[in-house]
Formats: structure tokens, sequence, C-alpha cells
């Protein structure tokens, strides 16, 4: 995936060792609106089972780089989803 080459990339292309750690995600990673109880969750489209956004977060991990992810405290977000 391209997340998964992203992560790769750190090391081909010397990010990690100028010290570069964390691979942030930004907007519309998540459904586009929460579920009943108010929870975000990942995309199913995006993160299918087999590649959810945890199966990602360990890959990431595993390479020994920090992960983040964008949300948002207001009502929408950039993209207009539901935070």
């Amino acid at each position: 995936t391209v997340l998964r080459n992203t992560a790769d990339a750190f090391f081909t292309s010397g990010l990690y060792d100028a010290g570069y750690r964390y691979l942030n995600i930004d907007d519309c990673w998540a459904e586009y609106n929460r579920t009943e109880n108010g929870q975000l969750e990942p995309d199913q489209e995006k993160f299918p089972p087999g590649q959810t956004l945890q199966d990602l977060i360990d890959y990431i991990h595993s390479r020994g780089l920090l992960f983040g992810i964008y949300s948002d405290a207001g009502e929408r977000t950039c993209a207009n989803h539901d935070p």
C-alpha cells in the first residue's frame, strides 16, 4: 500500500538516518460518519480485512517508526467528514 511504501521509503531515502521518525496520516482515513456511540472507525474500503489500520500501525512500529493520525474536535473535518 501507499502507506507501507512510505514507511519503507524512510529507509531507502535516508529520512530515517536524518532523524525522521513519524509517519502521520491526515484527513479521510475514517468512515464518513461516527458510530452510534460517537467512535471513529477506519474506512473499511481503505483498510479492508487483512489490511486494517491496526495492521498498518503494527507494520510502521515494526520498522521502528512512530505513527500519528489526524482527527478533529470540531463538527466537521477539512474534507467535511464527521470527525
